[in-house]
């Protein structure tokens, strides 16, 4: 399944974000941080997408805003998509959210859980194998590898007779 981190310092917010998406995705394994260094301490578990809030300074003066904290994800692990999720309205910082390599940017408003709804379908569909796909493709390849096997093993039996 999924791995998907929520780092959110408002618990409200974090609380009806995690209840949406394992209502929308109950196959998803939804982890929940309030800061980014936090989330970023478990970045060994290889999340798929994090869902990163743009201030993340409420409960902890001290801590790292969406941004220092994406760009920490992106010095080692390139393939986790990260989707801003913030009240920040200021196209400057959607902007530079995206080169810094946030896959989205999403504004907290009425559309917002539509719009995540719709990436994380997309991404179900686009970054999900699971474990049957695998296995059925490790059994043509063992099959395949088997009949090479087999046909090197005729001929020289062929050949040799």
């Amino acid at each position: 399944s999924l791995v998907v981190f929520i780092v959110e310092d408002d618990e409200q917010m974090m609380a009806m974000l995690a209840d949406f998406l394992k209502n929308k995705f109950p196959e998803f394994d939804i982890r929940t941080f309030t800061t980014g260094e936090t989330a970023l301490a478990a970045m060994g578990e290889h999340p798929h997408v994090v869902i990163l809030d743009y201030f993340l300074n409420s409960k902890e003066p001290d801590a790292s805003n969406g941004l220092a904290i994406l760009s920490e994800i992106r010095k080692n692990n390139r393939s986790t998509r990260v989707i801003l999720f913030s009240s920040q309205e200021d196209p400057a910082v959607a902007a530079n959210a995206i080169k810094m390599g946030a896959y989205d940017y999403i504004v907290k408003n009425k559309e917002a859980f539509v719009k995540l709804e719709s990436i994380l379908s997309h991404f179900k569909k686009h970054l999900h194998i699971d474990s049957d796909t695998i296995n059925k493709k490790l059994m043509v390849i063992l099959g395949s590898v088997m009949l090479i096997i087999a046909a090197i093993y005729l001929i020289n039996f062929y050949y040799q007779g």
